[in-house]
């Protein structure tokens, strides 16, 4: 963050958060440099990055609600020798290119999407599972020992599923946003791989307040069922969700966890919880979400603030650093991207960032095609049921697969 920490920007009122700074994600075994007490796989040759952020101050800023665009480029003045007029003339000319980018034509084949609606293909998306379910089941067990004997109350244990596609990554994006629209859409082209992301759980997030404090927030969400076929339907799984005595605690205790990854860098009693266990509905699962706030202290940043809470106990468990540990030993393999964080540190320090949950790794694997993989995971207590628990992984990858089936490439 120090690259962006060097920079005093002007905040004009009329334009939008996020203008520029670092995008990009940390995967999940970059823990092991935060924490080096927890284990990880080490990277083979053919593995991912563990992190990757690009500075961007060159950027368009889309607003769906307002239906409108905003063209921005900064003018560094940071050196003191610089001529003021020259920075500005040469950030006017960025804006105009990025303009005449906008106006330029789209070529058909950037355009088109060969996209079927969910339900009407008749062939079924082929994709292969690092983990059996046999032996998925066999880890629920090993793990509710594990929570048994008392070194954790939660675990999450997840799968990764692949299925080879042939089009374009962008593609998969667009029908992706069809299919499985959520709060935190992205799309990271990376060269020669993609992230494609759906998630809808915030990691961190900080925000001044109309007073002026810079708040930390934390969204625990969890506690899943799928969608309901009719309204009735959908309103009795999600009162028989609230009412689950497995999912509320499961819930509570990713709460205090949350209070307590604020409280190692907010200010002593400023941590509360707002919004309690509430149903949030996506396309195809709903979860119980809750909202925690605190004010960071003034010692500390947001990239302070996303070390303390990384990875997220939603998808790792508590206490967290057991349970980390736990994963290391069931899963048996790195999970790169999956359970991560992507998002953005912007130049005045604010700081907005998913938890990398339903999303898409692309990766080329010759002849064209790539190599799309989806990873999902389930929360694991006392009385989980290992069957219940992988039915659950594939109803929250349902949608991402779907995205890949829907397009004529698949």
């Amino acid at each position: 963050a120090d690259c962006i920490d060097s920079y005093q920007p002007v905040r004009l009122p009329q334009l939008p958060p996020g203008i520029g700074g670092l995008f990009g994600f940390w995967g999940y075994e970059l823990i092991h440099w935060i924490e080096p007490r927890v284990s990880v796989y080490a990277p083979e040759e053919t593995d991912l990055p563990d992190g990757l952020w690009m500075q961007v101050d060159n950027l368009l800023i889309f607003d769906q609600v307002k239906r409108k665009i905003w063209a921005i480029a900064y003018a560094d003045l940071r050196d003191p020798n610089i001529d003021v007029n020259v920075a500005y003339q040469q950030a006017c000319d960025r804006v105009s290119q990025l303009v005449d980018k906008l106006k330029s034509p789209l070529s058909q084949q950037s355009t088109l999407l060969e996209w079927t609606p969910p339900g009407t293909r008749k062939t079924e998306l082929e994709y292969t599972s690092n983990t059996p379910r046999d032996r998925f089941c066999a880890s629920v067990e090993k793990a509710k020992d594990y929570i048994k004997a008392g070194d954790i109350f939660q675990v999450v244990i997840s799968q990764k599923l692949s299925a080879e596609y042939a089009g374009s990554p962008f593609a998969l994006y667009r029908s992706l946003r069809l299919i499985n629209t959520s709060p935190y859409m992205a799309y990271f082209n990376f060269g020669d791989w993609q992230i494609v992301g759906s998630s809808p759980e915030v990691m961190v997030k900080s925000e001044r307040s109309p007073d002026g404090k810079q708040l930390a927030i934390v969204r625990p969400l969890a506690g899943t069922r799928p969608r309901g076929k009719t309204f009735a339907e959908d309103e009795a799984l999600a009162e028989d969700l609230l009412q689950d005595p497995k999912e509320r605690a499961e819930h509570v205790m990713l709460v205090d966890l949350g209070r307590n990854d604020l409280g190692r860098v907010c200010r002593m009693g400023s941590v509360k919880v707002d919004k309690l266990m509430v149903i949030e509905r996506y396309s195809h699962v709903m979860h119980i979400v809750s909202n925690v706030v605190g004010e960071l202290a003034e010692d500390k940043t947001a990239w302070d603030l996303l070390k303390a809470c990384f990875p997220a106990g939603t998808v790792s468990g508590a206490p967290k650093i057991r349970a980390m540990e736990i994963i290391h030993e069931l899963e048996g393999c790195r999970r790169g991207v999956y359970s991560g964080v992507y998002g953005y540190y912007d130049f005045e320090g604010q700081l907005n960032s998913a938890i990398a949950i339903r999303t898409m790794v692309v990766r080329p694997s010759g002849d064209s095609k790539h190599i799309v993989s989806v990873q999902a995971g389930a929360g694991l207590v006392a009385d989980s049921v290992p069957e219940t628990e992988y039915e659950e992984t594939l109803n929250k990858a349902r949608g991402l697969l779907e995205a890949i089936k829907c397009l004529k490439s698949s």
